[in-house]
């Protein structure tokens, strides 16, 4: 999964995409391109992973956290800040595992302290541990399939503004329709849930096979590309 790519090379593929010419040598040029994709990455970045699916590379686990010295007021017993690097909750799950789940609200608290606005989860927990959707800022350690709905929505979002082309935009709308779909089917490849039988949960009726079986999973691929 591991890549050198960089966020340079994704906004230059955006950038090519739209039909630029000249691409950016630095993160820090003063040219329109590198000003207005300094101005469009981190929101596409953070806007595809803050979408409302898991997805796996970017899912973590905290550890412990520290309930705050603020008393909720709004029912909850307990208010704990998230993970700077927190985009979204999961869940709130037990110290032994994720397969137990805890009732909570997740709001945006006032520290007049700092003078900042805070996501918080309010819970009963005296003990929280959150599953959450973490930023990952290199995309060298996003998958391909991950990379290609960034730079997709890139260009999108760069089109009109930069090439004033409505057919190379909605041919861009498509391929990010496509990427998306992409991303939703590789994500869901990332999880091996199997019953007592070594049934494959996720799939329904395929056995989870040793992958060393080079005839058993070619026999399958061509079955179902048939």
């Amino acid at each position: 999964m591991y890549s050198n790519r960089s966020v340079l090379d994704l906004k230059n593929i955006a950038l090519t995409l739209v039909g630029v010419k000249e691409l950016l040598t630095s993160e820090t040029g003063a040219s329109p391109e590198a000003r207005i994709t300094r101005l469009i990455y981190p929101q596409v970045r953070d806007e595809i992973s803050e979408l409302p699916i898991d997805w796996q590379f970017l899912v973590t686990r905290s550890s412990e956290l520290s309930p705050s010295s603020t008393t909720p007021n709004s029912g909850w017993d307990y208010m704990y800040l998230l993970p700077d690097n927190c985009l979204r909750v999961v869940a709130v799950v037990d110290e032994d595992g994720d397969e137990v789940q805890y009732e909570h609200d997740v709001e945006h608290w006032y520290d007049s302290t700092n003078k900042a606005v805070r996501p918080v989860i309010l819970s009963d927990k005296s003990t929280v541990f959150v599953k959450y959707i973490r930023r990952l800022e290199n995309p060298g350690e996003w998958p391909a399939w991950f990379c290609k709905m960034v730079y997709m929505r890139m260009a999108m979002l760069l089109c009109i503004p930069m090439s004033k082309d409505d057919q190379r935009y909605n041919q861009l709308a498509r391929w990010y329709k496509d990427a998306y779909n992409d991303a939703k089917a590789a994500n869901g490849k990332y999880k091996g849930r199997v019953d007592d039988d070594s049934v494959n949960l996720l799939e329904g009726n395929d056995s989870v096979v040793d992958a060393s079986d080079v005839d058993v999973l070619d026999k399958k691929y061509i079955e179902q590309r048939s």
